[in-house]
């Protein structure tokens, strides 16, 4: 779980975002005063608390749940905090709690594409491709990773962005070198089909039909995919 090494009001105030209270009620929940939270929340992180008062911010925290956690280091890193090197929460890699909020977000950004719902499903995915860098994460997190990774490029699709740093084309060739790493063929293969859709829809329509046809029968591709890969292959 998150720690604090030393607090300030904007750590404070992210914790009480995080417990989704008033001002009134935080302070009633630290037995501070009003005005002390008050001022924390004005002046964020060039005020301290006391030491004594440290200490009663490390007891909330720890008491805190999961969803408490996750909502405090997501309002610090929307705050803008100081850089990942020099954060005062530590964090070593997801914890479990994080793998399951990851998947549930993963499942919310998949019902939003369907809605096209874009601008909440890519809060959703920012989020999380925000927050771990790769070499922090074990293969479950990687997977997430790519996973998260190949949603961004169906929502670029989606939008119409299909070529430059920040398209579908972009996001599907970082999510398939992901899934090349942790030696999963059929994801690896979903994406080279992904990866043909944008070529097709960025005009170049030779190069897609080529790896229509190589896909149509490619054996890590499910069948309805191979059909898919088939119908597009064939003239129009």
């Amino acid at each position: 779980m998150a720690t604090v090494h030393h607090w300030t009001g904007l750590e404070a105030r992210a914790l009480r975002l995080a417990l989704r209270m008033s001002v009134r009620a935080f302070a009633q929940h630290l037995g501070v005063a009003v005005r002390t939270v008050s001022n924390w929340d004005k002046h964020l992180s060039t005020t301290e608390p006391r030491p004594d008062t440290q200490a009663i911010l490390d007891t909330a925290l720890a008491r805190a749940d999961a969803a408490v956690h996750l909502r405090f280091e997501t309002f610090l890193s929307e705050a803008g905090g100081p850089p990942q090197a020099t954060r005062r929460v530590t964090s070593a890699g997801p914890r479990a709690w994080e793998y399951e909020s990851w998947t549930d977000d993963l499942d919310r950004v998949v019902v939003s594409l369907s809605r096209q719902n874009f601008a909440f499903a890519e809060n959703l995915l920012g989020r999380w491709l925000n927050r771990f860098r790769p070499p922090e994460l074990d293969d479950k997190g990687l997977y997430l990773l790519a996973r998260s990774t190949a949603l961004m490029g169906d929502l670029k699709r989606d939008q119409g962005a299909v070529v430059g740093p920040l398209s579908a084309q972009h996001a599907y060739t970082g999510a398939r070198s992901i899934f090349t790493q942790l030696d999963i063929p059929r994801r690896v293969a979903q994406l080279d089909l992904s990866l043909a859709v944008v070529a097709e829809m960025s005009g170049s329509l030779e190069a897609a039909a080529r790896h229509y046809e190589h896909l149509a029968v490619d054996d890590r591709l499910a069948r309805r995919d191979r059909a898919r890969a088939r119908l597009w292959s064939e003239p129009r």
